[in-house]
């Protein structure tokens, strides 16, 4: 049995949807080979993507994009925008473990709870208020929890 060469990838590796690995184990397989970029995405549910419109209810349904090079999740979230969905860049890919509970629970709306599959996601943002902004610090940044509105 021939064994796998080690090389460079110059283009994203793309896992979508729930892993049969945990995010975890993809990250760390990423790195036995030397250059790959490996990005995790939950794509909306396969009716959603063969149906006229993508569009549910007249949103457009978020899909989470993680990964640790930023070219190759910019690469990933105009495949996205292409197919009209709200691409939101969720940074590194130690994070995509927290997007697969999301889509396991879209599985358990969708198919148990009778939502039927034309359900997705949509992330509500403050655009004018954001957490990299000097003027605003994080408060995790400044190792303290965030504080509930009263």
């Amino acid at each position: 049995m021939a064994q796998p060469t080690r090389g460079s990838i110059s283009t994203p590796l793309i896992e979508l949807g729930p892993t049969v690995l945990p995010s975890f184990a993809l990250s760390t397989g990423a790195q036995a080979v030397v250059g790959a970029k490996v990005v995790k995405a939950v794509p909306p549910f396969a009716e959603v993507l063969h149906s006229p419109s993508t569009r549910i209810s007249g949103e457009r349904p978020g899909v989470f994009v993680c990964g640790n090079d930023p070219a190759a999740r910019a690469t990933i979230l105009k495949l996205v925008s292409d197919i009209d969905a709200d691409g939101v860049d969720a940074g590194p890919l130690s994070l995509a473990r927290y997007t697969e509970p999301l889509g396991m629970l879209l599985v358990q709306l969708a198919y148990l709870q009778g939502f039927g599959a034309r359900i997705g996601t949509v992330l509500i943002r403050d655009q004018t208020k954001r957490f990299d902004d000097p003027a605003m610090p994080s408060p995790i940044q400044e190792g303290r929890r965030p504080r509930r509105p009263k």
